[in-house]
């Protein structure tokens, strides 16, 4: 049975876009996959991106992190700020699978390049997390960035000198 399908209405959509639109769903037929089925694949494809953006996963890992343990009050509000000020500026509005290691590198450089490495860290831990947790929900396939903490300098660790017996007098 044939099954119709509107390409859109005549001012809206000229005559060669409907005649290329036309090609494009006999091709799709020749591989025997139904037009009309793989639109509506696109639709909600482009719809669960809209949906699965960086900062609808941020603060639902953030969420999902507040039932743990070890997540004081206080450094939740770290958390929280450090997502505001270092992740969603980079990330937020793109779709979560649409992140890479190219765009991770070119956000997380400047952190490198202002010397503050402490940040730089904390920043790619927490952007980890997130990603580790949509992959883990099925919203990513892999994590692209999973070790992108070996492209940047480690933070130099101080400790504290130590006070020897004989100086205590």
């Amino acid at each position: 049975m044939f099954s119709g399908i509107s390409l859109g209405s005549f001012p809206d959509i000229s005559l060669s876009e409907a005649r290329a639109i036309r090609e494009e769903y006999r091709a799709l037929l020749a591989q025997n996959i139904d037009p009309k089925t793989h639109r509506g694949h696109l639709h909600k494809t482009k719809a669960d991106d809209l949906a699965n953006t960086y900062e609808s996963m941020a603060w639902a890992w953030f969420e999902y992190r507040k039932t743990k343990k070890n997540f004081s009050l206080d450094y939740q509000k770290d958390v929280a700020s450090l997502i505001r000020r270092n992740l969603l500026p980079h990330f937020g509005a793109l779709p979560i699978s649409a992140i890479t290691a190219p765009m991770a590198l070119k956000a997380f450089k400047r952190y490198q390049d202002e010397g503050t490495l402490e940040k730089l860290k904390r920043t790619i831990q927490k952007h980890n997390e997130i990603m580790t947790y949509a992959l883990h929900r099925g919203y990513i396939s892999s994590n692209p960035t999973e070790k992108i903490s070996k492209e940047f300098d480690s933070p130099t660790v101080e400790h504290f000198k130590t006070i020897k017996p004989e100086d205590l007098g």
